[in-house]
């Protein structure tokens, strides 16, 4: 892929991941859509490769079954039998109409310089070949003492397909990329993406 077209890629996830934040369930048909081509933990979908996968077509039934169970924020379930608790379940139930994450800079920055310290390496995953972390590279740019949460996918090439990758979280039991997605306080965002020597992209 060219700069032009990771720069575009860029902007397309931005655009997909604030659709489905306030939209959860605008996504249940494209991941109902993934589950014929399934083969036990194999998936081949046209124009890609075969896949094999740690937990077959179960991940992709649990994401559907999570933002099926969406509702607006007012109807939502209180995580207390306190009237007055205002906290929320969102982690089980997502919330329709989360507010749009707006782009930062520095955070875009921060995203660019692992992008480009991994990608080149094959290595995957929060820390960098330097160690570092995403507190620490953000450090590097500003000050940020609230909550910080780091998501990648590999091999995609599609905003939506991204995306995809990040709710369904294939072998993660905690599903931390969609909960970063869904998560109400995450209010800012930096995306950066690029080559990557294992999975190219």
């Amino acid at each position: 892929m060219t700069e032009a077209a990771y720069r575009t890629l860029d902007s397309d996830i931005f655009t997909e991941q604030n659709k489905v934040r306030a939209d959860p369930k605008s996504y249940i048909d494209a991941l109902k859509a993934m589950l014929p081509n399934f083969s036990d933990k194999d998936y081949k979908e046209d124009g890609y490769v075969k896949i094999t996968t740690l937990e077959g077509s179960a991940a992709v039934d649990a994401a559907i079954k999570y933002l099926e169970v969406a509702v607006p924020g007012k109807k939502l379930r209180r995580l207390s039998t306190d009237p007055e608790d205002e906290n929320i379940d969102w982690k089980i139930t997502p919330i329709i109409g989360t507010a749009a994450l707006t782009s930062e800079d520095d955070m875009v920055t921060a995203c660019k310089d692992h992008v480009e310290d991994t990608g080149p390496k094959g290595i995957t995953g929060n820390k960098g070949s330097d160690d570092s972390t995403p507190e620490t590279r953000l450090a590097k740019y500003g000050d940020y003492d609230k909550l910080i949460a780091e998501s990648m996918a590999y091999g995609q090439i599609t905003g939506v397909n991204v995306i995809k990758a990040l709710l369904i979280g294939d072998g993660d039991d905690k599903r931390a990329n969609r909960e970063n997605i869904f998560n109400p306080d995450h209010m800012v965002v930096g995306i950066y993406s690029g080559s990557h020597k294992a999975s190219g992209h």
